[in-house]
């Protein structure tokens, strides 16, 4: 018991590191982001002095009397610059020069800067160089290539950091539903342990009535009944492990299941068998398989208030076996038809509204076919189709 508690302790130990580091990464993340946008503010910065000296060193090539040497300084002053996309203008926006601008393949040179001069416009203010007084340029850029992909860096490690976030809460989760199952199972396994010793005295008690005088009849129920809980005992018992199908005639086991249902439901309530009479191999976990057309039979009698008639129809198709199985009960809405698989949906007070839940899950996991609500009309009944794959081979006797 002790160890037990202790390794209750060391994995809610283990979920609260994992929690405090998902906590963690996020500061991180978070403290990245800030970071970042502290440094592309100051990179930004320096670029944008680059170019006022820039400026300012044209303007001392203005200096200069010669006009035509005057620009020809500037031009080179701009053309120095070997990050910063610019665009030299004039005061009508007419480009006198560009650089770090590439103009892609097939595409007006003019058209493309003029596009390119509108969206630096929406950017940066312009840096003013007067080389005439009455004949200003304006230098317009924007931001290098650097800093642009510096801009990208924080948001790519915060998605990156999101995404490893998302796992690492998933596989959190994950494990948390690991040991709930785990949970469940020993509880299961527990359950087929206490409940062998009971089922091993009424098996017991079932040979010493055969050897007294009550009616045969009696002991062959009792038998039914006492095999019927020697099943579910080892249900219990292989809870959490993978069932096992095995190739054989669903007829056999639809009659199995209906005659034991028939003399445990309401004797107003009549169940009706019709089968092919050829054989229809599937593979099957018998027991499982047999649960499911129990579940289904019980709702059905639930459904009627134990009055009314149930019929179970198995139809041979070249690569399927359908079971269709009818009541005459109350039927489901329309707008529940969608909700009678989904777990803890129930209409009844009693029960924890799994049963056709883990029926989809045993047919359509375990048996690899297909469940679902035929047709359902109110006050008429509901018809509920199971499709399962066909197998060629026939089991040997």
């Amino acid at each position: 018991m002790g160890w037990s508690g202790n390794q209750t302790f060391f994995e809610r130990s283990r979920i609260s590191m994992r929690v405090s580091f998902i906590f963690v990464a996020m500061a991180i993340a978070i403290f990245t982001l800030i970071a970042s946008d502290k440094l592309i503010d100051k990179m930004a910065g320096e670029e944008r002095q680059k170019i006022e000296l820039w400026a300012q060193a044209t303007k001392a090539a203005a200096s200069e009397n010669d006009v035509v040497l005057a620009n020809d300084l500037v031009l080179q002053i701009i053309q120095s610059n070997e990050s910063i996309p610019v665009i030299l203008c004039n005061g009508r926006d007419s480009i006198i020069s560009y650089n770090n601008i590439t103009i892609p393949a097939g595409k007006s040179e003019q058209a493309y800067l003029h596009k390119k001069l509108s969206h630096f416009k929406e950017g940066y203010p312009p840096i003013r160089i007067e080389i005439n007084d009455d004949k200003p340029q304006f230098l317009y850029y924007s931001d290098s290539l650097t800093l642009r992909r510096l801009l990208a860096l924080p948001y790519v490690a915060l998605s990156v950091m999101f995404i490893f976030l998302g796992i690492s809460l998933m596989a959190l989760l994950a494990e948390r539903r690991s040991e709930q199952n785990r949970v469940w199972n020993g509880l299961s396994k527990e359950t087929a342990h206490q409940l062998g010793t009971p089922i091993s005295s009424l098996m017991a008690w079932v040979e010493l009535l055969k050897t007294s005088d009550v009616d045969a009849s009696i002991t062959q129920e009792m038998e039914k009944d006492v095999e019927r809980l020697r099943m579910i005992a080892e249900r219990f018992q292989k809870v959490g492990s993978e069932p096992k199908t095995e190739n054989q005639d669903i007829r056999e086991a639809l009659g199995q299941i209906t005659d034991y249902m028939r003399y445990r439901i309401s004797r107003q309530v009549q169940i009706h068998l019709r089968m092919p009479d050829e054989v229809v191999i599937v593979a099957l976990s018998a027991p499982l398989f047999s649960w499911v057309i129990e579940n289904m039979i019980k709702n059905a009698v639930d459904a009627m208030d134990g009055k009314g008639s149930i019929s179970i129809d198995l139809r041979a198709k070249a690569t399927q076996a359908v079971i269709e199985i009818a009541d005459t009960g109350k039927g489901i809405p329309k707008g529940k038809v969608r909700d009678v698989f989904r777990p803890g949906y129930s209409t009844k007070t009693r029960g924890w509204g799994l049963g056709l839940s883990l029926a989809k899950r045993i047919i359509e996991k375990y048996h690899k076919g297909r469940i679902g609500v035929k047709q359902s009309e109110p006050g008429i009944g509901t018809t509920f189709r199971i499709v399962l794959p066909r197998r060629d081979e026939i089991p040997q006797a």
